[in-house]
């Protein structure tokens, strides 16, 4: 009988967790990309597959060293996508989702961005405030 308790907390209590990306309620995900042996160099991969295939409404994505961050195809149900404290070259944020979106607040503060411009760039029709203090 505890093993079976325990294996039901396991599996429904504690958070899914997907690499460096985890969750304690479903509608918020935080992908950190803090690693303590090696803080120069991070996969974009894990916060895609979170992107890509998980229904949410809160996105944090901190820590992470990329030349560039590739924001394509993202849930509809997502209002707020932080991407704050990272390092990136260059930004790119696709047509993709530009109409059907629920994207509300995006913000890209304190990321040593080089590169962030109208060519490159489709913001949402739906966003109503975007913050890039501190680049």
């Amino acid at each position: 009988m505890f093993i079976k308790l325990l294996f039901i907390y396991i599996s429904t209590l504690l958070p899914i967790v997907y690499s460096l990306c985890y969750t304690n309620i479903s509608e918020t995900w935080i992908c950190d990309g803090y690693d303590t042996l090696n803080t120069t160099t991070t996969a974009n991969s894990d916060y895609e597959i979170i992107l890509n295939n998980q229904q949410f409404k809160n996105f944090f994505l901190k820590n992470y060293y990329l030349s560039i961050f590739i924001i394509d195809n993202y849930p509809l149900t997502l209002h707020l996508l932080n991407a704050s404290n990272n390092k990136f070259d260059k930004i790119i944020i696709t047509s993709r989702n530009c109409y059907k979106s629920n994207l509300r607040h995006l913000i890209l503060e304190s990321n040593h961005i080089q590169q962030f411009n109208i060519d490159t760039i489709i913001l949402p029709q739906s966003l109503e405030i975007i913050s890039l203090a501190n680049n």
